[in-house]
């Protein structure tokens, strides 16, 4: 793990404004500090509100909670991409720059980066959202996979893997030895689990052309204003087959129930990407293996298996008795999604 590391205070003596004073002094910034506000909904990284006499900031501490070697790599293939989606004209809060023309600073061992403030947005609130913000979402996901833009090194992403779906009879068998809650829940799933893991290995042959996209446009990463959404957390863009990343925004951002929006979100993509999105469970098995794989992780957090600080073990509870009842609704749905799409309401 990279010294930034996963902790959940400032350098010893340091409060947190104290913290992100020398974040701000960092990257050139002499505004005076009237407040800082730890922002919710920070899960992977730590973010904090930072009130000045002159303007207001995001300040975000990047941790590495996958513990993933390449993270420093992989942050920077971000912000470069990042950095060409929002000068094409996607709506994202502005980046703030270092005197040495860097987006990531060090302070005290551990690494920030800086936004500018979207004054008067609030986050997307969880279910479904507006058709409005689906539209404006689908135009935005279309604007950078147009860019077609390749990372210049593919080898510090995570590479998908059938391993969570053919190891799962040994994660109930060792969750059960641990006396875990969650043995059961997690044993009644298995049969979803292979069926997500059959459909990938179909995806494995399939070798369409993927580029980078911002890889996580959901509720948690939209700000609401009166003018439209704004797109934040940029930190796991990563390539992406157009396609299949069009379906699963379109999913998330109806919380895989909401049809209409399902549907104006696909209509306005292939209108303004030309891409045509099929319907298939093939398309969708990426993003159910990749909840699978964040499952799996919060199962083994939550049960003890893996150590965690108590913050993170808190947080795996919750999402993995989430994630247990969401699977097999959404495995069930991808199976049949053209007659799942067709069925609902159609406004």
């Amino acid at each position: 793990m990279d010294s930034a590391g996963d902790v959940d205070s400032a350098p010893a003596g340091m409060s947190d404004t104290d913290l992100v004073r020398a974040v701000l002094r960092a990257f050139g910034t002499a505004d005076d500090v009237t407040a800082v506000e730890r922002v919710s909904r920070a899960w992977s990284n730590r973010v904090w509100r930072v009130r000045t006499a002159q303007r207001d900031y995001a300040v975000k501490e990047m941790l590495n909670p996958w513990r993933d070697p390449h993270w420093r790599d992989w942050l920077a293939e971000s912000i470069s991409f990042e950095r060409k989606a929002v000068a094409a004209g996607v709506r994202a809060p502005a980046v703030v720059v270092a005197p040495d023309g860097e987006v990531l600073v060090e302070v005290g061992g551990r690494w920030f980066r800086m936004h500018m403030w979207v004054t008067g947005a609030h986050p997307c609130p969880r279910g479904p959202v507006p058709v409005s913000v689906a539209v404006d979402a689908a135009r935005a996901l279309a604007t950078m996979h147009a860019l077609a833009v390749e990372p210049t090194r593919r080898d510090v992403f995570p590479s998908p893997s059938r391993a969570t779906c053919d190891q799962w009879p040994r994660l109930v068998s060792e969750l059960s030895d641990a006396g875990s809650s969650y043995a059961q829940g997690a044993r009644d799933i298995a049969q979803y689990v292979a069926v997500v893991g059959e459909w990938i290995g179909r995806r494995d042959a399939d070798g369409a052309k993927s580029v980078m996209s911002h890889g996580d446009i959901d509720q948690k990463n939209l700000l609401l204003a009166d003018d439209g959404p704004w797109l934040v957390d940029w930190d796991v863009a990563a390539p992406w087959v157009p396609a299949e990343d069009a379906l699963r925004t379109a999913l998330a951002l109806a919380d895989w129930r909401d049809r209409p929006t399902v549907r104006a979100f696909l209509a306005t993509y292939t209108s303004a990407s030309g891409v045509d999105v099929e319907l298939n469970s093939t398309l969708i098995s990426l993003d159910l293996l990749l909840s699978l794989d964040w499952l799996d992780r919060c199962l083994r957090i939550a049960s003890g298996l893996q150590r965690a600080e108590p913050h993170r073990v808190a947080e795996a509870q919750q999402q993995a008795l989430s994630e247990l009842r969401s699977m097999p609704v959404r495995i069930s749905i991808a199976a049949d999604l053209s007659n799942w799409l067709s069925s609902g309401p159609t406004d």
